[in-house]
């Protein structure tokens, strides 16, 4: 039996990383983890109607395509929904061929040019670039992986489990965490035509080995489907062995995710192709006494787009009218006029005393198909901030409302429900505190990382932020549970922060009065101590300060969106403009010097309040308005700073592409 499993393509990674020379200084480190990869062109039908139970398990996968010439329109639109779920798409070789018999019949050079760069550039046209590549037929040796070393970080092939062992026993299997990085080819075992009796003998054991000594094993197979003539592992087969990693408390990794020192680690800065940037403007004009700010929008994939923003009183100081909300029918070209939303505007608990929901962000969540705006809470007293604040009294499950107000948007009425308030246990740090204009992620299970910012008792004055993880049916925001506090004892503290999510590793980018800083962490609510944002090629600090930071995120990496001080932008308030994008040199956690452009010019006011809006794994949306005070303050003076170089309270959309 043990034949049938020596050469197919379904591997299981199992990682545990400690904080090692696998990743640079200040890495984060990772859980024992699961990378689940599938071979073969033909088989991508039969991926696709799996999708929704690699789901129910929070599960991933790399596909690897050979002769991806043969990929149908139909495979691709597949592919990119498996990617969208999280999937990565590897190289399997233009023609499928034996690689060590190829070489030894013509050479490496031509093996190069026959069989890896066609496929390749095959892949890179239909919107997919490969970072691994899996031996057709587990054939390789130091030739084959040497020349594809300077093009993948990592290979795959494969060995049988020999006479009298099991696949516990057999450490070729198993790649001892600290040699990952430097480990170019690892060896798999193959489970094709796996059945009940295999997983206890074999792969469960494994599984169970890889957790206790932190190491890597791995395992491979082709097509997903219930009966074939070979090459195939049975959905029930398969969704055992992914019960069993999330009974262990396993992470899933694609194969293009494992730490690497080959490949395109060894590609600079300087072959990086600058985004596309379409700045417009699609909204000027204000009455001096008033102006627009905080617009930020978000789309409804094949649908409408909305943008959200609200009236400032320029004569106060961050005093906001109620929401007010435009829509878009044409992907962004065109909008209709703002209207005010009833239900999302200012409300008196106490004589004397008004409280207006602010700072709001909305985005698209997919689970319950619909757009989620969330948002903080300003009090005031006489248009002026208050700190005045609401008497709490824990209701009969020990819950208070928080100062974060949220709102779901109704697509056939263009209009917002009315505002309610997250509540969260009375006890904890979050009680006080909100989520204004901080970035959030969905989780594949329809779970939501909010990223809070509240008053600090053991740092008083300064804010601390707190990721909450909630639960979101379509209608109501519900608290589950929450994550360590970061906290800085620096004036203010920390504030405004921002979540993404990339291979597997989460990162939160965060407002201070000095500095803008970033943290990593491995399950989204615990992060490692902030650091401050430097630029990658010298750790000199970009000189970002007091204001927002939002995160960007393409098939090609991720991007922060930021404003910095300049030596041409000394007359805007705080440096807020213009605002910048550049890529993010994850290794390092920092930014990469080279790759920076101006995502919305500078016009005399500031832009430090705005939003990234994701629309696909190829363009994002910039969205933000002019904010008409500068230095001297709202009234004609500072208005009058503004409109100098230009700004009229335009709304401007930017439009990125990769």
């Amino acid at each position: 039996m043990n034949n049938i499993f020596r050469f197919c393509g379904f591997t299981a990674v199992l990682v545990f990383v400690f904080s090692c020379s696998l990743f640079a200084q200040d890495s984060a480190v990772i859980k024992p983890g699961v990378t689940l990869t599938f071979d073969d062109v033909h088989n991508v039908k039969n991926w696709i109607k799996h999708v929704d139970l690699f789901k129910k398990y929070n599960a991933k996968a790399t596909l690897f395509i050979n002769s991806p010439q043969r990929l149908s329109v139909e495979d691709v639109e597949s592919l990119n929904i498996l990617r969208e779920a999280g999937f990565a798409i590897g190289n399997h070789g233009s023609n499928h061929v034996r690689s060590v018999d190829y070489i030894d019949q013509k050479d490496v050079e031509s093996f190069l040019n026959d069989e890896i760069f066609p496929a390749q550039e095959e892949l890179e046209q239909k919107g997919f670039s490969p970072k691994a590549f899996a031996y057709p037929m587990s054939q390789n040796d130091e030739r084959t992986d040497d020349a594809l070393s300077a093009v993948f970080r990592h290979a795959r092939t494969g060995a049988g489990i020999p006479d009298g062992k099991t696949l516990a026993d057999c450490d070729v299997f198993f790649t001892p965490v600290e040699e990952v990085a430097e480990k170019f080819t690892l060896t798999g075992k193959g489970c094709d035509g796996a059945d009940d009796e295999f997983l206890e003998r074999e792969i469960f054991p494994a599984l169970e080995r890889a957790k206790a000594r932190g190491e890597i094993v791995t395992f491979y197979s082709h097509n997903v489907i219930s009966d074939a003539k070979s090459h195939f592992i049975r959905p029930e087969i398969l969704e055992k062995i992914l019960e069993k990693v999330v009974e262990l408390d396993l992470a899933f990794y694609t194969f293009e995710e494992l730490p690497s020192v080959y490949g395109d680690k060894k590609r600079s800065s300087e072959n990086i192709e600058p985004l596309t940037i379409e700045p417009e403007i699609i909204f000027s004009g204000f009455d001096h006494r008033t102006c627009r700010v905080h617009a930020r929008g978000a789309k409804i994939p094949g649908g409408s787009a909305v943008i959200t923003s609200q009236m400032l009183l320029l004569s106060g100081s961050d005093v906001f009218y109620e929401i007010e909300s435009s829509t878009s029918s044409d992907d962004g070209v065109s909008w209709t006029p703002f209207v005010k939303q009833s239900g999302l505007g200012r409300y008196s608990p106490e004589e004397g005393v008004e409280v207006c929901p602010c700072d709001g962000v909305p985005a698209w969540h997919d689970r319950s198909k619909t757009i989620l705006l969330t948002g903080h809470l300003a009090t005031y007293e006489k248009n002026a901030i208050s700190k005045w604040r609401e008497k709490k009294t824990p209701d009969e499950n020990g819950l208070v409302d928080s100062r974060l107000w949220y709102s779901v948007f109704d697509e056939t009425s263009s209009s917002w429900s009315d505002m309610a308030l997250l509540k969260v246990p009375a006890s904890s740090a979050v009680s006080g505190g909100g989520a204004g204009c901080s970035q959030r992620f969905d989780l594949n299970d329809g779970t939501i990382l909010l990223p809070f910012y509240a008053p600090c008792d053991e740092t008083p004055g300064c804010s601390q932020v707190i990721v909450v993880r909630c639960s979101f049916d379509g209608k109501e925001l519900k608290y589950i549970e929450e994550g360590a506090p970061l906290r800085l004892n620096v004036p203010r503290g920390l504030g405004e922060p921002s979540i993404i999510e990339w291979k597997g590793t989460f990162f939160l980018t965060l407002r201070n009065d000095q500095q803008g800083y970033v943290a990593q962490s491995s399950d989204g609510l615990n992060f490692d101590e902030p650091k401050p944002w430097r630029w990658s090629e010298d750790g000199e600090l970009i000189g970002n300060a007091n204001t927002q930071q939002h995160w960007l995120k393409n098939r090609d990496g991720l991007f922060l969106v930021y404003t910095r001080k300049t030596p041409e932008n000394e007359h805007v308030f705080r440096n807020r403009a213009p605002l910048f994008i550049a890529k993010v040199d994850l290794d390092k956690l920092a930014l990469i010097r080279e790759t920076e452009q101006i995502v919305v010019p500078e016009r005399g006011a500031r832009l430090g309040n705005f939003g990234v809006t994701y629309i696909s794994e190829d363009e994002s949306w910039v969205v933000v308005s002019e904010w008409m005070q500068s230095k001297r303050g709202g009234g004609e003076a500072g208005v009058a700073d503004c409109m100098k170089y230009g700004s009229d309270n335009a709304v401007w959309l930017s439009k990125v592409r990769r």
